[in-house]
Formats: structure tokens, sequence, C-alpha cells
């Protein structure tokens, strides 16, 4: 996972699709560091080095195929976009804010809906977490839109 690894909006991060399953994911990347099955949530995480894969089936239950939905983005991970490093570039939200009006900017979570990208810990609200981004399927963007609204 050192390796820098490209965001592409809606599709993924390197060889890492939306949509892929675990399995197919495995054959390409080796086995994850670790497992988790979620039963409240309806989802599974890999975790890859400084990088979470949450997988869920249709209708978010953990029994149909898991397809790879959402890939969290933490400090130590080199995932670039248009040339800048997603989490260590201190004007990436700038730079983002250029192809996108973010939603929820002033929040602890700020929404860029044609990137496919939410950002946490970037706005005047901290997150435990310091800072987060969560690159995300398509079919994701309704719930992303609600995290920011609520949160």
């Amino acid at each position: 996972m050192k390796a820098t690894m490209e965001f592409r909006p809606y599709q993924g991060i390197g060889a890492m699709r939306f949509g892929a399953t675990r399995q197919e994911l495995d054959e390409v990347l080796g086995p994850p560091d670790s497992i988790e099955p979620d039963d409240i949530v309806k989802e599974t995480r890999q975790r890859r080095g400084p990088l979470v894969l949450r997988f869920r089936g249709p209708f978010g239950t953990l029994k149909q195929v898991n397809r790879l939905r959402t890939i969290d983005i933490s400090k130590g991970a080199d995932v670039t976009f248009d040339g800048s490093n997603l989490i260590s570039d201190p004007r990436i939200v700038e730079k983002l804010s250029a192809l996108d009006d973010p939603i929820a900017k002033e929040r602890a979570y700020m929404l860029f809906p044609k990137l496919g990208l939410c950002l946490g810990g970037y706005g005047k609200k901290k997150i435990p977490e310091g800072k987060l981004i969560i690159a995300f399927a398509k079919a994701a963007l309704a719930e992303h839109i609600h995290l920011v609204e609520t949160e």
C-alpha cells in the first residue's frame, strides 16, 4: 500500500474499483490486514494500511454479495487526485472547491458531490480521527448528503 494511488471520481482508487467484490480485490491486492463484519450497519470493512474499504450488498445486507462502496483515506495514505495528495496537501479544500461546490463547508464534514468525496476535519469543526477523506461510489451519494446535512 506504499505506492501512490490515483483517485478517480466515482470509480475508485488505484486497483480498488467501486463495485468490486472482496474476492476480486483480494486476487489483485492480496489479503487485507484485517476484516471486520458489522451487523449493525450491515457492512464488512477491510483494513489495508491507512485505507478502510467498506463493502455492502444490495439494500445494505451482509447476506448478499458484498461490493466495494466506500474507501476511507486517513493519514499516511498516498492517494492523489489531479496531482495533489488528498491527505497531506494543505490546499486540498481550495483545489477541490475549484472543481466542485462543497456542501456544508463550515461543518465537521464537507461533501464534494460531483467528485464523490467527503472530507472530515478540514473545516472549523474537528473530528476524532483528525482528518479523514471518504471516497464513495455513486450509489452512496445520498447517504453522504444525509451525513453532512445532519451532523
